[in-house]
């Protein structure tokens, strides 16, 4: 690990938790949090925040970005997993604009899903958003 850095993830199925275990395991953070966490973080350097969900902002997610402030972290990087899930991570990195966190990046997973079946992450998700991951750090 380069420097002080947390993954958090939100998933609903579609593979925000595989894709944060595999950034965590690249990047040699030791676990993965979830949101909301049992604490809020504090004087990390990056958090990257994974989050199942498409085109609907959950309203979890939308609260704890929320809360977060410049004592947080100094640098934030959204990824989100479904179709058109850029809008939504769009939304979070403005909260998290508006609050001094200086936002690193943000990344769609594509992940399609079916009227009656969620889609999930394939190993070339996966392996597009740990790349994201360690240009955002190499960025830092």
């Amino acid at each position: 690990m380069k420097f002080k850095m947390k993954v958090m993830q939100y998933d609903k199925g579609m593979g925000a938790y595989d894709i944060a275990r595999a950034i965590s395991k690249a990047q040699g953070i030791p676990k993965v949090d979830r949101i909301p966490p049992d604490y809020m973080p504090e004087k990390e350097v990056l958090i990257f925040v994974v989050v199942d969900g498409g085109k609907k902002l959950d309203q979890k997610v939308e609260n704890w970005v929320h809360f977060l402030s410049e004592k947080s972290s100094a640098n934030i990087a959204f990824i989100g997993v479904g179709v058109g899930s850029t809008g939504p991570m769009n939304q979070l990195a403005d909260m998290a604009k508006k609050v001094g966190i200086n936002v690193a990046g943000v990344y769609e997973v594509p992940v399609k899903g079916g009227l009656f079946k969620k889609g999930k992450a394939s190993e070339a998700d996966i392996k597009g958003a740990v790349d994201f991951a360690a240009k955002t750090v190499d960025s830092i």
